[in-house]
């Protein structure tokens, strides 16, 4: 059997069952089932949902500049739009591109694991299962949101990236170069796939010998990178005046260079309504915190997207691979990946806005590797291996259990007030809400209130 659809051989248990299955097509079909069944589940969408949907809508109805308009950027939308006519219904075409990219992290972590730990089998089809019910990357992929397709994309640019780097090869870079670029189209936290080659080619300096060929990959990575998202930044110029690469508020709020100032929403835009009272505007952040409390804010949003037991076991398993140089370039790299989004979301904080596990699930996905290796650590533990195994299988039941819940069940009352509310008034009446996919449900217009 190839080496990329079945693992051969194996240690410490997880390799032995590894070796009688398929391992990635078995991985996928987990995954795709915990998605179905998650999104089956799900009583009403994401409340941004309908700005996906809107892009989404206007791409079909043949105004791509409308949908680019936007702070969102434009790719997840796009998607949706190809292959709504699949599925009939946008939603569950949203639904679809989500789960898509859930499978692509799935494949990311796995072939990351397998390059990583080539010597441990087992620890790759253990990374992939990780990948494939961990509760927040399920959430995150099965449901109408733009997370789960950026997930797929930017891991697997990180693991092309992790290949390349090791076999030498430069074609590679051109294709991690496209899949960052696609990445950066889906969300704007793309833009921290670009350390990755700098710090590739700064590694380099210690011996000359190796740096011009890093040069040039580095180079064939920027072109391809620029060939595929230089259209959406010549589009920002076109609707703004501005050169920059993202309109989004954040990014903008933040003080990033390259941030450009949107223009005023469209008025069937749905993040154009008008507000009512004193509210504050959708896109204004609360007061500017100290740094300590938004470090603290970070810390809690970490232990939400690692989950406390797989923060621990990543720890080990991270100690244990620093000590083997041909594995700590690699690590060092995925985790100053993690430190930029650490930074990124601590200076969010000190900005004043929200911040939410969402944004940190990408270093999540990159060190699921490492957690796995932790996992090996633990399970074979020379002491306490038997508490250790029933704390390990009892974390995959209950990640097992969060990933099939239903979600937002209680609002099942809510869509029963909508449909009243749409059935006893006009299409044209705006209706006051305090969120913006209530209008989705309830076809109207909305004023949040």
């Amino acid at each position: 059997m190839a080496r990329n659809t079945r693992i051969e051989g194996g240690t410490s248990g997880f390799g032995g069952l590894a070796a009688r299955l398929p391992v990635l097509p078995t991985l996928l079909l987990l995954a795709l089932v915990v998605r179905l069944v998650a999104w089956s589940g799900t009583t009403l969408m994401w409340n941004d949902g309908p700005d996906f949907l809107w892009q989404a809508r206007q791409f079909l109805d043949g105004r791509p500049l409308l949908a680019v308009d936007h702070q969102y950027h434009p790719l997840y939308g796009a998607a949706v739009a190809l292959v709504s006519p699949l599925f009939g219904d946008l939603t569950d075409a949203a639904a679809a591109v989500s789960m898509l990219g859930g499978l692509l992290a799935v494949v990311a972590v796995w072939w990351s694991a397998r390059r990583l730990l080539p010597t441990s089998p087992g620890v790759a089809a253990l990374a992939g299962a990780l990948a494939a019910i961990h509760p927040k990357l399920v959430a995150f992929s099965s449901d109408v949101l733009s997370d789960g397709l950026f997930l797929g994309l930017a891991a697997l640019a990180v693991a092309v990236m992790a290949s390349a780097a090791r076999s030498g090869r430069r074609a590679p870079w051109a294709a991690a170069g496209a899949l960052a670029a696609l990445a950066y189209l889906t969300r704007v936290e793309g833009l921290a796939l670009l350390l990755l080659p700098g710090l590739w080619c700064l590694a380099g300096l210690r011996r000359r010998a190796t740096l011009a060929p890093r040069l040039g990959a580095a180079l064939l990575f920027a072109v391809c990178w620029i060939v595929v998202a230089g259209p959406y930044a010549h589009a920002i110029h076109e609707l703004t005046g501005q050169w920059g690469l993202s309109t989004h508020p954040h990014f903008a709020h933040m003080g990033v260079p390259g941030s450009a100032e949107a223009r005023p929403g469209h008025p069937d835009s749905p993040i154009a309504s008008p507000q009512l009272g004193e509210r504050r505007e959708y896109w204004e952040p609360d007061e500017a915190r100290p740094a300590g409390r938004a470090l603290w804010l970070v810390a809690g949003a970490t232990v939400g997207a690692f989950r406390a037991e797989l923060l621990l076991l990543g720890l080990a398993g991270a100690l244990f691979l620093l000590r083997d140089p041909a594995r700590r370039p690699a690590l060092l790299a995925a985790l100053a990946l993690a430190a930029a989004f650490f930074a990124a979301a601590t200076r969010q904080g000190m900005s004043g806005w929200s911040l939410s596990d969402r944004y940190l699930m990408l270093p999540v996905v990159v060190l699921l590797p490492v957690v796995a290796e932790g996992w090996r650590r633990a399970w074979n533990a020379p002491r306490g291996r038997l508490a250790l195994r029933v704390l390990l299988v009892l974390s995959v039941v209950h990640m097992l259990l969060l990933s099939t819940a239903p979600k937002r069940e209680h609002h099942r009352a809510r869509l029963a007030v909508l449909a009243w509310v749409a059935e006893h008034s006009a299409p044209d009446e705006a209706i006051v809400v305090s969120r913006r996919r209530d209008g989705w449900y309830a076809g109207r217009p909305v004023i949040l209130g």
